[in-house]
């Protein structure tokens, strides 16, 4: 990718997303600092899982049926990670907490090793579980001031490196 430097703290993630056909291109443009939307982070999940297909429609309205990520939509609602409503908000960008309860669903809800104090995190957040598991298996590390800040929008280099920082497809294969 033009925009991939060599040797910049997300060059490898990106190049094993290309590799593993994860991203629908492998050259021109990559936009590492670009938030990753609703539909693009369906895409890379579903790419997570060797794209399956033959699934039922999901029944949002605000999908196009020509859409690059109507099929991982479909793959999303039959593996109970989004619910089938009527809108999905496909370019709405997303923020870390969200990334990160997806990976720990996808990996199996697996229970943490151990409950962390994360200060920006409550025991009571919808991904609290998954923060202290994407920390302890090395999907995410902490910022250097111990937050991990879930609301933060996430751009395209980040979830490249959440993905393979975890190798969430061996997370994903070793889980149960």
């Amino acid at each position: 990718f033009s925009d991939v430097a060599p040797c910049v703290w997300y060059t490898q993630a990106v190049a094993w997303m290309a590799e593993q056909g994860i991203t629908l291109k492998t050259t021109g443009s990559f936009g590492p600092k670009k938030g990753i939307t609703n539909g693009q982070l369906a895409r890379l999940m579903w790419g997570f899982m060797d794209a399956p297909g033959s699934l039922p429609d999901h029944q949002f309205t605000d999908i196009p049926a020509n859409a690059a990520y109507n099929d991982a939509v479909d793959w999303m609602v039959a593996q109970g990670l989004v619910n089938d409503g009527t809108t999905v908000s496909p370019k709405r960008q997303v923020n870390r907490g969200r990334v990160l309860n997806l990976l720990w669903q996808l990996a199996g809800s697996p229970e943490p090793a151990e409950d962390l104090t994360i200060p920006d995190v409550s025991e009571a957040a919808p991904f609290a579980d998954a923060a202290d598991w994407a920390v302890d298996t090395g999907v995410v590390s902490l910022l250097p001031d111990g937050t991990l800040r879930p609301r933060s929008k996430v751009t395209r280099a980040q979830a490249a490196v959440m993905a393979d920082h975890g190798r969430i497809d061996v997370l994903v294969n070793n889980a149960g």
